[in-house]
């Protein structure tokens, strides 16, 4: 798609004039799966590697490092279809690490997954992080965010109303949050001190430490405006 406004870069590259070189540069694993149901594991990467030019004397020995890195080599040659919901989640960010990207974009990676397969996704995650890969990652689970994130944004209605490091996005909430009287997002009170809390909160409140689920709660349901159009992150 083209810019409204304004422009898109990748590397210093245009996307207006240099779509197919950056195409190249990208890897995109979606919410849903996408892959071809009635092939083999196998077959759905070299696919995969074909449409992107994946050179012939390079392709086997690829999928095959990248399935075993998944966990999913001894599934190879067994039908996409049989595969469980963690594993046919982990066949998705193989496929997309399968030319090399050097930007990932991961479209809610661990909805719907049992607590053992998202952990094991975010141990995945993780590791491609730490290989140096640039991550943008879209999650409604905040915790998923505070975690695995070094850089965050809330958006409402399209626009960025915020964007800074988790620990630095709590720091200008507080520390500490009271629940006042109810469990509501309107009858929290942020405050960067436990002894300012017992003074505000009074008899029979609570208070915990503030987590980012709680900071994303302040800024999107209070009157904060969103960031001009275009601002960086």
């Amino acid at each position: 798609m083209r810019p409204t406004v304004g422009q898109i870069l990748y590397d210093g590259l245009d996307t207006r004039y240099e779509a197919r070189k950056i195409k190249s540069m990208i890897g995109v694993v979606p919410q849903h799966f996408n892959f071809d149901l009635d092939l083999t594991v196998g077959d759905n990467m070299r696919l995969h590697a074909r449409l992107y030019h994946v050179e012939k004397r390079v392709r086997e020995k690829r999928i095959l490092n990248i399935l075993e890195q998944m966990d999913l080599a001894e599934r190879m040659e067994d039908n996409a279809r049989t595969l469980s919901g963690g594993q046919k989640r982990k066949l998705l960010i193989a496929r997309a690490l399968l030319h090399q990207p050097k930007i990932l974009f991961l479209d809610e990676p661990t909805v719907a997954l049992d607590p053992q397969a998202r952990h094991q996704t975010w141990k995945i995650i993780a590791d491609l992080e730490r290989q140096g890969r640039t991550i943008i990652l879209t999650t409604h689970y905040i915790e998923e965010a505070e975690m695995l994130c070094k850089r965050v944004a809330f958006l409402k209605n399209g626009q960025i109303l915020v964007h800074d490091s988790p620990e630095a996005l709590i720091t200008r909430c507080g520390q500490y949050v009271g629940l006042g009287k109810g469990h509501f997002p309107q009858d929290f009170f942020y405050v960067e001190e436990k002894a300012r809390i017992w003074c505000a909160a009074g008899e029979g409140r609570r208070y915990k430490k503030t987590s980012l689920e709680d900071v994303f709660l302040y800024f999107t349901t209070s009157a904060v405006k969103p960031l001009p159009l275009g601002m960086g992150i």
